[in-house]
């Protein structure tokens, strides 16, 4: 149960501390809970049999549940676990029929139901005379009646003890030491037909009326005002005139068997304690005739443990079980190697990443080391006579003369080279470097310092420009 917690007032306004609802400690929190949606495309009396299931399992189910073709049992099953429902309860249309179909949360197990006719709850209220507007009853959750499930023998014991834990535990269990008589206002009832295998679902409410009392002695109780233009006195009306005493036809519908000694008092006029009354069963409605179709041991794919229209041998039920058990291990094993190819990737990116950052940083360190050994050339250039300075480089547009080797050099180079085989090969190489730099040193033309490459090519022109004037 829940208790609203009031505003404290403060003068004619109310000022607002709690936005929430305490939960009664008192109040048992294992209580079943249901989802009743349906699953795929389905007709308009098949949506309003949805909305009378869901007025039925009132008040621990969702009653405003909007849903949507395009979700899948996964989605309610992630939603399932943190609102605490225990049981789904589904209803799909097909060629055949219409199917509804019992989950048992987390583990199962699915029992498939065929619908062999239904009726709706507007459609009893409309063939009763007296109907009656259950709002008061739909506020407590109603008592389970179960008829012969108790009887059978072998498989069929054993499918009818499954269907009676099922249909039980739909509902919350009744305590008898701690249950409130007041809330006792309705009744669900289960009967099994032996000869047609047949379930047959029925909801009433249950009233209570005095009984030793005369129709207008009830009329007084129940606060209805009688019309008393023939008679001259009350008395007249109460002992009951032209009328008779007990000239009622509920009266003759009371049977010791329905006759109760109130132990509190109920709901409605003239039901106090200690009160002897007779109690009636009002159908609120729906009704509805199932057939048992098949038993699966978990949600939608489990083993299955009954089917109505297909028998297996043990022999078939071992190799189905073992193909199962294969595809079970088939798919950890595929599981197992995705997550690993998932983090081998993962780490290789990573590297990939690691690798840029190195090659960057190099690539960095050289530039910089590059800059520090121009500048230490630069310095030596100027101080080496040997080496050539930007002055004597030939620039792209004016050809430098070809300087052919010295024949004395030669000789004297072929000398060198000839006494010199026997000694170390680094001299033969700063032989041939120093005569490298003899043959592409360039003459220096008379009065003119050469600029140095296309960067100072107007400069330079400039320079010969001044000379010719």
């Amino acid at each position: 149960k829940l208790t609203v917690v009031e505003m404290p007032k403060r003068g004619n306004r109310r000022k607002k501390r709690r936005t929430h609802v305490r939960e009664d400690e008192n109040a048992p929190r294992e209580v079943p809970r249901s989802m009743i949606f349906r699953r795929g495309i389905i007709g308009p009396f098949a949506s309003l049999l949805i909305d009378d299931l869901r007025q039925v399992f009132r008040p621990f189910t969702a009653t405003n549940l909007k849903e949507s073709t395009k979700r899948k049992l996964k989605d309610f099953l992630h939603v399932a676990g943190p609102l605490g429902v225990t049981h789904f309860i589904t209803l799909s249309q097909s060629e055949v029929g219409t199917n509804m179909r019992m989950m048992r949360l987390p583990h199962g197990p699915t029992l498939s139901f065929r619908l062999s006719k239904f009726t709706l709850i507007q459609d009893i209220a409309a063939a009763v005379r007296r109907p009656i507007a259950p709002n008061p009853e739909l506020r407590s959750e109603p008592l389970v009646v179960l008829k012969n499930f108790g009887d059978g023998k072998g498989k069929a014991q054993q499918t009818k003890q499954l269907l009676a834990a099922m249909f039980q535990n739909l509902f919350p269990s009744l305590d008898i030491k701690t249950i409130n008589l007041p809330d006792c206002r309705r009744v669900v009832l289960f009967e099994y037909d032996n000869e047609t295998e047949n379930i047959e679902f029925r909801h009433f409410a249950i009233r209570a009326s005095p009984v030793g009392l005369t129709r207008t002695v009830k009329r007084v109780i129940k606060a209805k005002i009688p019309d008393l233009n023939r008679f001259d006195d009350i008395s007249d009306y109460v002992l009951g005139g032209d009328v008779g005493y007990y000239s009622s036809d509920s009266e003759a519908e009371d049977t010791p068997d329905t006759r109760v000694v109130l132990p509190r008092s109920i709901r409605g006029r003239g039901n106090r304690k200690s009160q002897q009354c007779a109690l009636r069963l009002k159908e609120i409605g729906p009704r509805i005739t199932l057939k048992l179709l098949k038993i699966e041991e978990e949600i939608n794919g489990g083993r299955v443990l009954y089917n109505r229209y297909v028998t297996k041998t043990p022999k078939e039920i071992a190799n189905l079980q073992k193909e199962k058990l294969q595809k079970v291990r088939l798919r950890k094993e595929r599981r197992e190697t995705q997550e690993k190819n998932v983090l081998r990737k993962i780490e290789e990116r990573q590297l990939k990443k690691k690798r840029k950052r190195l090659r960057q940083s190099e690539s960095v360190e050289n530039e910089n080391s590059s800059e520090d050994d121009d500048n230490d050339v630069g310095t030596d250039d100027e101080s080496d006579p040997n080496s050539i300075s930007d002055s004597e480089v030939v620039t792209a547009h004016e050809p430098a003369e070809i300087l052919h080797p010295n024949p004395e050099d030669v000789e004297q180079f072929d000398l060198a080279e000839d006494e010199s085989m026997s000694d170390d090969g680094d001299d033969i190489l700063r032989a041939q470097m120093l005569l490298s730099q003899k043959q592409h040193r360039a003459k220096k033309p008379d009065g003119h310092v050469p600029s140095v490459g296309k960067r100072h090519k107007k400069s330079r022109q400039n320079s010969l420009k001044r000379k010719r004037k």
